[in-house]
């Protein structure tokens, strides 16, 4: 699958389409488009709310948490120590990498690498 189409996307706070995304509009969009999948707004909320997201259920849409090795659409949630909340994720498009809107940046494409791995909370999986 190619994901390019997806990279130099530029960062618009709660952005949900080609013209500008944040990071979970950015997933939304990829689902949306790749796999005929609408991901509602509310279930980006949540994941900042950590007892709701740890739930296999989140406001009927499903999730099941999952560990590396990570599957291309697995969506992973990073921890910010200082505010001390899952404040940023991305979208797992081949082994180890993984697309993301980060720091108001345009998308980009990193390698899960010792400093994502260092702030990475959990990876989720969509489950229908």
């Amino acid at each position: 699958m190619n994901f390019s189409k997806y990279v130099n996307i530029p960062y618009k706070y709660k952005g949900r389409d080609f013209n500008g995304c944040d990071c979970w509009g950015l997933v939304k969009l990829i689902f949306k488009k790749e796999k005929g999948i609408t991901l509602p707004d509310f279930w980006y909320t949540d994941f900042w709310e950590e007892e709701n997201f740890i739930k296999n259920n989140i406001r009927n849409v499903n999730i099941i948490k999952v560990d590396y090795p990570f599957k291309i659409f697995d969506v992973l949630l990073f921890y910010n120590k200082k505010r001390n909340i899952v404040s940023h994720m991305g979208l797992i498009i081949e082994d180890d990498k993984f697309i993301h809107t980060y720091l108001k940046n345009a998308s980009r494409v990193d390698r899960l690498d010792k400093y994502w791995i260092s702030r990475l909370y959990q990876g989720v999986r969509y489950s229908g």
